[in-house]
């Protein structure tokens, strides 16, 4: 195929927020590209790092490189930019902590052979950057035939695929035609398992290739698959398709998707810590348990199956086979906002939030109370929270509230202080809102405040 005379043949976008460390490699691995016909359209999310100033280095040695400067809207939105910017045919997203292979958009564009190609596709390599740089084959598509032209929901298997955007191209009016776009919702996560599923389900082409064409960095300690606020956005993001999914009146489409859902549901189970999987296997129960008669189960492996009737039917006895942690530390709550047990992290928390609310009335919650009235911050004290009605009104001058009556602020936080026997039910029954806002007070952090 002939390409010397065309222009903008593929868009890529890249989403930029406070990646000042890996930008740099990322958009040097683009600017190389054997495929000189292309476009880099780099939207920066509100960056407060030195992130855009690498961008316009680019954009002035590089006339292909442009720049979309915006507030802070989250990485759906900054993603959604760019695609309606786009000018070329194709449109391929690149994180901006990755970095790509020479000759990727050319081969992802080449594979189309002229054809009116919805999807192309290839595998990746993992990358591990510290002393010794490491590239790791990932083939996610080996159940896929290679260089065909298929429909996806005749080869469902490709449904199971991680959702990886940025290994891929997209036909610029195919996502226009069916109006596929990033969900928008500020602060979440995992906003690539929508845009994936739908792209699946509407695709009436695609091809898959082998070669790795892009290096995933598996290193970046603020990666959103690291960060335990996100513990229910994976639900979000399968929610936010559900309705797609039933409008297509398609049983075949909808045991697919309660399969894929299932698969991303103990990927998320499995990588929290102990506690909060406990909380994320309820989930999986409501969601899954009054609907087992309708799944088909061909569609699942007998593994895959077995566990769905465990998780369904015996979800204590699931999370004690299953769980990280040993059964007499499950009460031990990883604090979702610092991520660390230690005496520290809690400290440091404490500086980056206006005001708190104390959970528990009793000797923890004491504690508590003196600890943060002896380091000046009893100011900061908006009252104590209980779970049950009581008589009593204050506590050391402060109202009491019950948790059914509680709204927390975006600059609010509540401490957890019960004792462990008590924590499991408290963090089991709270709202998902709720539950992404608590810090728990564990036996060492209770140490530590001695």
């Amino acid at each position: 195929m002939n390409i010397e005379d065309k222009k903008t043949l593929i868009t890529i976008v890249v989403p930029v927020y406070n990646v000042e460390k890996y930008l740099y490699k990322c958009l040097e691995s683009i600017r190389k590209q054997t495929l000189r016909q292309i476009e880099v359209i780099c939207v920066n999310d509100g960056s407060t790092d030195n992130s855009l100033d690498i961008i316009n280095q680019f954009v002035e040695i590089d006339d292909r490189f442009k720049v979309i400067d915006k507030k802070n809207t989250g990485y759906g939105d900054t993603v959604n930019c760019g695609i309606e910017a786009a000018k070329g045919a194709y449109v391929g997203i690149v994180e901006s902590d990755d970095f790509v292979e020479p000759d990727m958009f050319e081969k992802l564009y080449m594979a189309t052979n002229g054809e009116t190609i919805d999807i192309v596709k290839a595998n990746y390599n993992f990358y591990r950057e510290n002393s010794m740089p490491h590239f790791q084959y990932n083939e996610i598509l080996r159940q896929a035939k290679y260089n065909e032209i298929f429909i996806p929901l005749k080869n469902v298997n490709v449904f199971e695929v991680p959702a990886s955007v940025w290994s891929a191209i997209y036909r610029k009016n195919f996502l226009k035609d069916n109006n596929i776009k990033f969900n928008t919702t500020p602060g979440a996560s995992y906003q690539d398992v929508a845009f994936t599923f739908r792209v699946l389900m509407k695709a009436k082409s695609m091809i898959c290739l082998k070669d790795a064409v892009i290096n995933y960095r598996f290193d970046n300690p603020d990666a959103s698959v690291k960060n335990p606020k996100k513990i229910y956005c994976i639900c979000d993001e399968f929610n936010s398709i559900k309705e797609d999914v039933e409008q297509e009146n398609n049983i075949v489409m909808w045991n697919v998707y309660q399969h894929v859902k299932f698969q991303d549901y103990i990927w998320n189970y499995n990588r929290l810590s102990g506690a909060y999987q406990y909380c994320f296997l309820i989930q999986i129960n409501n969601e899954f348990k009054d609907i087992m008669e309708k799944i088909d189960k061909k569609y699942w492996s007998d593994n895959e199956w077995n566990e769905l009737q465990e998780i369904t039917f015996d979800h204590d006895m699931y999370f004690e086979r299953t769980s990280k942690v040993l059964i007499n530390e499950k009460l031990k709550r990883l604090p979702v906002i610092n991520n660390t047990y230690d005496i520290d992290g809690f400290k440091n928390t404490l500086r980056l939030y206006n005001s708190f609310y104390i959970y528990g009335a009793g000797v923890v919650g004491g504690e508590i109370y003196k600890y943060l009235k002896n380091n000046d911050l009893v100011g900061k004290i908006k009252g104590f929270i209980t779970s049950s009605i009581t008589n009593e009104k204050s506590l050391y001058g402060l109202e009491i509230y019950n948790i059914n009556h509680v709204t927390i602020k975006e600059n609010e936080i509540i401490i957890l202080a019960v004792s462990g026997k008590s924590q499991m039910d408290i963090l089991c029954n709270m709202s998902q809102e709720l539950l992404q806002r608590t810090m728990v007070i564990t036996d060492d952090i209770r140490q530590g405040l001695k």
